[in-house]
């Protein structure tokens, strides 16, 4: 299984399929926002919708499905409407509160709102890829904090998994200065086999530690992808410095011309290809890289 991020993505092979595919089976996707929040004016509402027309036309011969990162604040299925905002073809979320261990459980309202919007809006699900919690260290030598983190992401992968979604991508976690990077990948594989095991069909995908390759040993691979990163993979930093620094799109060191081979590249058609930038002015970077 393999996986693209123009900053941060994975996907399973046997999920791949193209956009264009995607669209020849359902009916035109709506460029529909979310209901206009308050104090929102007629012109702010028509500035979004604008923006994301703009980019589904930029990338209307393209088969890359490039998205961002979207808030789910005010429910799940805001997720889809602000994504329509952006013109995302494909979009990463959270399923949950990221920065608490608890939360309450899923009820059937929220799953019904979801799979209504879903349908209004057509977004494929093979293009969403929930991202789980920054809380969770699947790695760590710590046993109260490893048995709340697969806890926590148990709960997040049954959550995707009742909302019809197939993928999750997650941090592997870190030795915290206490353990061996050795015995945090056997942790992390451990993890891993647990949540494939307790769970349906979804597919994890991890992204490496800064500056590491790793490779780590699971009982099922085919429920297992990898993340890549091209800032990551690019560079980590100076020699030795495991740096996590991204850039805008043609800003940093990659250049336009380092993305241009992401988006002629046909491997790369049809999966999630997820921007993760600082300034987070995603529609514009997703006209740019469309324009390549």
């Amino acid at each position: 299984a393999t996986a693209v991020k123009v900053e941060v993505e994975v996907k399973s092979e046997e999920m791949k399929m193209e956009c264009d595919q995607e669209e020849e089976k359902k009916p035109e996707r709506k460029t529909r926002t979310r209901p206009p929040a308050a104090g929102e004016s007629d012109i702010q509402r028509q500035s979004r919708l604008t923006i994301g027309a703009k980019v589904l036309e930029a990338g209307s011969k393209s088969k890359k499905c490039l998205g961002s990162h979207v808030s789910a604040a005010g429910g799940l299925e805001q997720a889809l409407y602000n994504a329509g905002a952006e013109g995302n073809r494909s979009l990463a979320m959270f399923v949950r509160n990221q920065r608490q261990w608890n939360a309450k459980p899923m009820d059937e309202a929220t799953v019904e709102r979801w799979n209504r919007v879903l349908k209004e809006t057509c977004f494929p699900l093979s293009q969403i890829l929930p991202h789980g919690s920054y809380l969770m260290n699947p790695g760590s030598p710590d046993p109260e904090k490893l048995e709340k983190s697969r806890t926590a992401m148990l709960d997040e992968c049954e959550r995707c998994e009742r909302l019809g979604i197939g993928l999750y991508n997650f941090h592997p976690g870190s030795t915290t200065g206490t353990g061996t990077i050795a015995q945090c990948l056997k942790t992390v594989a451990e993890t891993i086999d647990y949540i494939v095991d307790n769970t349906k069909f979804i597919v994890m995908g991890e992204l490496p530690l800064y500056g590491f390759a790793i490779e780590i040993s699971v009982k099922n691979k085919e429920r297992v992808g990898v993340c890549i990163d091209t800032c990551h993979i690019f560079a980590a930093g100076g020699l030795g410095c495991r740096a996590d620094r991204h850039e805008n799109i043609g800003r940093g060191r990659i250049g336009k011309a380092g993305f241009k081979w992401i988006m002629d590249d046909e491997r790369l058609d049809g999966i999630p290809l997820i921007l993760e930038t600082p300034e987070g002015d995603y529609p514009r970077e997703m006209i740019t890289l469309y324009s390549l």
